[in-house]
């Protein structure tokens, strides 16, 4: 029997993996934040908090911008 793998291509623009990327993370922030109560803190080298340390670090390098609430969840 032949092993055949396929392979899709999907073509987006980056607005719109933009807004596709924000909704995920409030996604899943919003789901530790009920699993957690309204306090919560990320333990030292999981995933998440390994990404918001390289976010931190890129932001006082200047190299990104933060956008404000009201940006965030147009």
């Amino acid at each position: 029997m032949a092993n055949h793998s396929s392979q899709a291509s999907l073509s987006i623009s980056i607005k719109n993996l933009d807004r596709m990327i924000r909704r995920a993370v409030r996604e899943e922030l919003s789901e530790l934040v009920q699993k957690q109560g309204e306090m919560f803190s990320l333990e030292p080298g999981t995933p998440l908090y390994d990404d918001m340390k390289a976010i931190a670090r890129q932001k006082k390098q200047g190299k990104i911008r933060m956008y404000s609430r009201e940006e965030a969840y147009v």
